[in-house]
């Protein structure tokens, strides 16, 4: 009997499975990139290494060997400091006190590393809030491209960053600094292939350093400043950035970044009317429509993206084969999403569409259910409240009048339990999976 019972299981599990593979997928899923090792020390070259230093403003650049790529290089740094700390106003690098050549940023050129990498110097200012002079690396291969003055702008807003928090989350931190960068020097050529990686891997939190160390992750930002700020192109980064900057501690060495850059956000959400819950899943919804794909109405400035702002669908499948139930690869990380494509073929008139969803605890997943005509445009928008310490939710759509696909887009919004919130900082994050069954109605 034992026997008997385990078979009806096990075929019941084929049979099920049978119906979740997926039929098609618009693009391939990849191995998520691994950034290679950089050395974050400054380096030990002699004394006497090819360097020159701005007479205007607080910057030095290093060569180990060829000084003829300092002048270049001392250029770009110095435009890259005029747009981003005079036009967009944002806090400039603390001085080193003397560990360069003289108190001012330092910029190494070095040969095969992730663009630029920049590195705080050990902690001198614990006077209220634990700030930090830095430096940064550059690849010297940027030298002669539009790819120089963008990662000199992305080393000057990270560098900035450290001058508000030294705790501050790094790869959060990094995807806000290569946002603002495209902002003041618009080289697409050095960060599409960063958004594409991102996009490839929708299922990652946005905080994973496996983005490129952040880098990938700056649609994130870009979303944030978009969608909620005002005025000034840096406003509301600064604005997070500040109010998520933590006392230092008076009893320990260790930095604690608490409040931090999510915490800030939630703040935001609230601000507006808002949960954090769903900003993650305005955020994912936006991700659908980036690149090629902008409706004019989400972020409408990532046009130029083309296909490489295109995010990955799990699934590709058509009316026509439902009743199906749907699960993902790969289970999802907190502030990850996942993404199914509904095509709309042979819908008798007046049909409508079932929905269900079932994910593991003790994380919240929210959906949504996108309807878009036959030219991309979201014609509605359907949001399935999740109850807190549930692990399902249902929704009908009455009608599918007028579209042509429906876009259900799932998202992993952290757990409700406090000791095992979302937090940016405590890696590795805790990936869970989800099913969507659909239904024709």
């Amino acid at each position: 009997m034992r026997n008997s019972r385990r078979l009806v299981v096990w075929l019941f599990w084929v049979t099920l499975l049978s119906f979740a593979l997926p039929a098609s997928a618009e693009r391939k899923w990849v191995e998520p990139p691994t950034p290679a090792p950089v050395t974050f020390e400054r380096p030990t070259w002699p004394a006497s290494h090819p360097a020159l230093c701005s007479d205007r403003r607080p910057l030095c650049v290093h060569t180990e060997k060829d000084a003829s790529v300092l002048a270049p290089a001392l250029r770009a740094l110095e435009a890259a400091h005029a747009r981003v700390v005079d036009v967009l106003g944002w806090p400039a690098p603390q001085s080193d006190f003397g560990l360069g050549p003289h108190p001012a940023f330092d910029v190494y050129l070095v040969p095969s590393i992730e663009a630029w990498v920049v590195r705080p110097d050990p902690l001198t200012d614990t006077s209220l809030y634990p700030r930090t002079n830095a430096f940064a690396y550059v690849d010297l291969s940027t030298v002669g491209s539009c790819r120089l003055p963008y990662a000199m702008s992305a080393a000057l807003v990270r560098a900035g960053i450290f001058a508000i928090d030294a705790a501050a989350n790094d790869a959060l931190a990094n995807a806000s600094a290569a946002y603002l960068a495209s902002v003041v020097e618009p080289c697409a050529v050095a960060f599409v292939a960063d958004i594409d990686d991102f996009q490839v891997n929708p299922q990652l939190a946005v905080s994973n350093p496996v983005h490129h160390g952040g880098r990938g992750a700056m649609l994130f930002p870009w979303y944030l400043q978009s969608a909620r700020g005002r005025g000034a192109p840096a406003d509301l980064l600064h604005a997070l950035w500040v109010l998520s900057a933590q006392q230092t501690a008076k009893d320990s060495a260790i930095l604690l970044n608490e409040p931090d850059f999510v915490d800030a956000t939630e703040i935001l959400a609230g601000d507006v009317r808002r949960s954090l819950t769903d900003l993650w899943l305005d955020f994912a919804v936006s991700r659908a429509f980036t690149g090629d794909r902008d409706d004019g109405i989400h972020v409408p400035e990532t046009r130029f993206l083309g296909s490489a702002g295109a995010v990955r669908f799990e699934w590709t499948i058509p009316y026509s084969s439902l009743p199906r139930r749907l699960a993902p690869l790969h289970p999802v990380e907190p502030s990850g999403a996942s993404f199914v494509w509904l095509s709309l073929d042979a819908v008798p008139k007046g049909a409508g569409l079932g929905f269900r969803a079932d994910w593991e605890p003790p994380d919240v997943f929210r959906f949504s259910l996108v309807l878009v005509d036959d030219q991309g445009q979201a014609i509605s928008r359907h949001d399935p409240v999740s109850q807190e310490r549930g692990t399902s939710v249902q929704a009908n759509i009455e009608t599918l009048s007028g579209a042509a696909g429906v876009i259900i887009v799932a998202c992993n919004t952290g757990s409700v339990l406090r000791d095992i919130a979302f937090d940016p900082d405590s890696v590795p994050y805790t990936p869970r999976g989800y099913t969507v069954s659909l239904f024709a109605q």
